[in-house]
């Protein structure tokens, strides 16, 4: 169904309908942990917000790039996508973006090069801008690395305070996650 989608758009010079068939394409590559295929999709929506002057679409597109980028291990790549997003994300005032790059990729790619302050610095950020907004997923994944920071760093309170954070702000997503 979403090639029939994606083949009438193109046929009929719709554009509107390709960054909602490629967000569901997306949720159903990473599913299958089928990341490559999300880069490839979510590039394609990238090229469509700026050839529409759609900052929406390029901010979505990248930060799913970012995120797929990260889960692949490339990350030198993904830091560099995460930071155009996080400078389209800010650009537009799209808080939630915002919280989800700072908690995640950003983040992931400070703590591969060694850079826990960096890292922690982007998690606060991000933690705080998730509970401003009432974004849960930025919050769990911000609590969880802090704590996982925290313990590396021999400190055992805080890492107990932020795992018991993320595990809190978690529930209410139990049977989704």
């Amino acid at each position: 169904l979403l090639a029939q989608v994606e083949s009438l758009s193109h046929q009929n010079d719709d554009k509107s309908a390709i960054p909602e068939a490629a967000l569901i394409r997306c949720q159903v590559c990473s599913a299958k942990a089928d990341f490559k295929s999300v880069v490839e999709t979510m590039a394609e929506v990238v090229a469509l917000g700026k050839e529409l002057s759609n900052q929406e679409y390029v901010l979505l597109g990248l930060e799913h790039v970012a995120t797929s980028l990260v889960y692949m291990t490339r990350f030198d790549e993904a830091k560099i996508k995460a930071a155009e997003g996080l400078r389209v994300a800010r650009e537009i005032g799209n808080r939630e973006h915002e919280a989800w790059l700072l908690a995640m990729p950003i983040a992931v790619c400070h703590i591969r090069n060694g850079d826990f302050a960096a890292a922690r610095e982007a998690l606060q950020e991000g933690l705080q801008i998730g509970r401003k907004i009432g974004s849960l997923l930025p919050q769990i994944t911000a609590a969880y690395l802090l704590g996982e920071i925290a313990r590396w760093r021999g400190e055992y309170e805080s890492a107990l305070s932020y795992g018991k954070l993320s595990l809190e702000t978690a529930m209410p997503m139990e049977t989704f996650l």
